[in-house]
């Protein structure tokens, strides 16, 4: 069996240190509304649409994992029209490819037509396997029994879903539609990432973790890690927890994160050409004016002259040994 690679620490940085730095990571991700800030505005943009139209606005969200691409999506092809007209939706991807933005987490559909056969399965997924579905817990069946039925039925049907994407649609549904899905661990089968992040937290477990990968150990010391940070921060959830140790690994092993990071992301698939696609054709965004309702005033470029991501700020975990907030700090002045 192959082994993970442990992530190496700096001298300095022992395990005291790093739960210290991760602690203040979720804080400061939770000041300005991340993990999954372009979620955030995809459910509040759909918060006035009936129940039909908010889960398809779920799926055409996670499909590209994109706010930018779901709202050119959704205003051209509600639910009522892509249940009339699939191949017409299937043809209207492929004109428009283009002007689609696909994160890079979402590799399986980076092409019209495997993007396409995605969406179309989530709709057919609607209409033959939703309905089925039971929308809240019994007496005999608990919290736990009701995530893992819908968590496996989108992972089991709908195409190009692994595990990864279907955790966040799942997430999704909950925000928007009020179904009482919590997710119950960090779905650390699979997640190379974060049980990576658990050996950093947790040196005395490395071999368990990267040799053995004994997932019951992960899952052990992720609800230890929960119990930690719901000590100062009783809001952050499974969910929350799971996000925040993959983007803390990258932020410390890859210099690749920051706390509004994945804010500044979307500022600058604003300003791409994926977004410009869409403007040359008339078509007008709202998510200018959404960003200011629904995100920390204070982390929106847009507002303070900055207009993507800042890769300076990628390197204050490693190397100053601080996190970057800016809800204490003036970029560019303290950068």
């Amino acid at each position: 069996m192959d082994t993970w690679e442990p992530v190496h620490a700096d001298e300095g940085h022992g395990e005291e240190w790093q739960h210290e730095k991760f602690l203040e990571f979720v804080r400061y991700k939770q000041l300005v509304g991340e993990p999954s800030p372009h979620m955030t505005l995809a459910v509040h943009m759909s918060k006035d649409e009936d129940e039909l139209e908010r889960m398809w606005r779920v799926g055409v969200y996670a499909t590209p994992y994109s706010v930018l691409t779901s709202e050119a999506i959704w205003r051209e092809w509600p639910w009522l029209s892509a249940v009339r007209d699939p191949e017409g939706l299937r043809q209207w991807i492929h004109d428009n490819w283009a002007g689609f933005h696909v994160r890079t987490e979402r590799r399986m559909v980076r092409t019209p037509g495997h993007f396409a056969t995605s969406l179309l399965s989530w709709r057919q997924w609607m209409l033959e396997d939703m309905y089925a579905l039971p929308k809240g817990v019994t007496m005999a069946r608990d919290s736990r029994w009701l995530y893992d039925i819908w968590y496996g039925s989108i992972l089991q049907n709908v195409h190009n879903y692994g595990r990864y994407i279907t955790i966040r649609a799942v997430e999704a549904i909950r925000r928007s539609l009020g179904v009482p899905l919590e997710l119950y661990d960090i779905r650390s089968i699979g997640g190379e990432s974060p049980v990576r992040c658990l050996s950093l937290l947790y040196p005395a477990y490395k071999s368990a973790l990267l040799v053995d990968k004994d997932m019951d150990a992960a899952e052990m010391l992720g609800e230890a890690l929960l119990v930690e940070v719901r000590a100062e921060l009783p809001q952050v959830s499974h969910y929350v927890l799971a996000a925040m140790l993959c983007e803390y690994r990258e932020a410390y092993e890859d210099h690749h994160q920051y706390p509004a990071r994945t804010i500044d992301q979307e500022l600058e698939y604003l300003n791409g050409e994926k977004a410009a696609y869409w403007k040359d054709r008339k078509w007008k965004t709202s998510l200018w004016e959404v960003r200011k309702e629904v995100i920390a005033n204070e982390a929106l470029g847009e507002l303070h002259g900055w207009s993507g991501v800042r890769h300076d700020l990628s390197r204050w975990l490693r190397d100053k040994g601080q996190n970057w907030t800016d809800t204490k700090y003036l970029y560019p002045e303290d950068a």
